[in-house]
């Protein structure tokens, strides 16, 4: 398996060096300029004009920092998917490997309270009261522009349908959206994990005698790419298939086996022969490998902050509209102002819930894949010759990615 860079200070390099000191190919075109200005400047300038560059560049990196920082995070974290988790993973640590599953297994991971607070009845509440107590406060302070202004009373009579259309059509978009990626990845690594349940069988199947380089290796490959759907996340995953791919080695494997002659045995195996074992698993492992760059781009296809914040702004744009077309705050108004609010707002986090599939209350169903990848481990853990060679667990290291 290919192991991720962990050190700290490495991942810390790695992930921003290049743009805040401006090496190498992604350096920002101002970093460069700045460096070059600098370079300029040093060598006509005493020690006190050596510091103020320093001192000026360090500002730069900060402000840089500042301003690119959060939507890189943000960018990389729904990219790399680090929470990415198809299965539970206490099944799979050492000591519980020889257990058998439980209907607890099937469940989904468990969820911090600070993430589905938003769908219990105080928050709404709160949301609610906040904003029909502070409405009547906004009316009074606009109703100097808006009183005896007819010019301006019929321009937002005018915007606010405007808005309310574009809203509608950003609501609808995001919400197929989410919802269509969420169904292509449960149909995926449940196809997935279905298909290399199917080829672990085949492998196991074949005698030990002739095959036990093949069975040997093969359980290992398997293993790994249950480590992966288990454990790590997809900029792991992409790591480990530059690196070594479990399906390509399953393919060489395959590859090797049909070089020695090993395919074309007539030995017979229940109604299949054993070179009619390996030829299934070649097909299904083109099958795997198709379905896999599926669930890969679609575990990426995530909404962008951009996205978000002009529905936060179209939503503002609403309840301005709103309040301007009162003169004064009364109840029923104050009412409906905080009923408005507390929809809005139920919707944003709803829709920022789903574009998480790992996390959150929203997350995709993941019974399907469980029972598969469950199925793959009982199956490499009874056969007598990978029993105590096989391990799900991950290195004890973070990663970048």
């Amino acid at each position: 398996m290919y192991v991720v860079e962990t050190d700290k200070e490495r991942i810390k390099t790695r992930l921003f060096d290049k743009e805040l000191n401006g090496d190498g190919e992604n350096a920002s075109p101002m970093l460069i300029s700045e460096q070059s200005k600098k370079g300029e400047r040093s060598s006509e300038s005493s020690e006190t004009k050596k510091m103020m560059d320093k001192n000026d560049n360090n500002d730069l990196s900060y402000s840089f920092q500042n301003d690119m920082s959060r939507v890189d995070i943000e960018r990389m974290k729904s990219r790399f998917s680090h929470d990415r988790s198809y299965a539970r993973r206490e099944p799979f640590k050492k000591e519980n490997l020889k257990k058998q599953p439980t209907m607890e297994d099937f469940l989904p991971p468990s969820i911090p309270w600070q993430e589905s607070l938003y769908l219990t009845f105080p928050a709404r509440f709160l949301v609610f009261g906040i904003s029909a107590g502070v409405f009547p406060m906004l009316v009074d302070n606009i109703s100097m522009i808006t009183s005896n202004n007819d010019a301006f009373n019929d321009l937002v009579s005018k915007f606010v349908p405007g808005i309310s259309i574009l809203y509608g059509t950003m609501i609808t978009l995001t919400l197929d959206k989410l919802y269509s990626r969420q169904e292509v990845l449960q149909d995926s690594i449940a196809r997935e994990s279905s298909i290399l349940s199917m080829i672990t069988k085949n492998f196991l199947t074949l005698p030990s005698e002739g095959y036990g380089d093949l069975i040997l290796h093969g359980g290992r490959c398997i293993a790994d790419q249950v480590k992966i759907l288990v454990g790590q996340s997809r900029g792991q995953e992409l790591m480990t298939m530059i690196a070594s791919d479990p399906y390509e080695s399953m393919v060489d494997l395959l590859d090797d086996a049909e070089v020695r002659g090993i395919e074309y045995s007539d030995s017979q195996n229940g109604d299949l022969t054993q070179g009619q074992l390996l030829s299934n698993c070649r097909n299904l492992l083109n099958q795997l490998v198709e379905i896999r760059a599926t669930r890969l781009s679609h575990e990426a296809n995530s909404l962008t902050v951009t996205h978000f914040q002009l529905i936060n702004i179209l939503t503002v744009l609403l309840l301005v509209g709103y309040t301007f077309s009162f003169s004064e705050g009364g109840v029923a108004s104050s009412v409906l102002f905080g009923i408005l609010t507390t929809t809005y707002l139920q919707f944003y986090n709803f829709a920022n819930d789903l574009n998480e599939p790992f996390g959150g209350v929203y997350q995709i169903r993941r019974a399907a894949s469980a029972v598969h990848l469950l199925k793959i481990k009982n199956k490499l853990m009874s056969h007598p010759s990978l029993c105590d060679l096989i391990d799900f667990e991950n290195d004890d290291a973070e990663s970048v990615i």
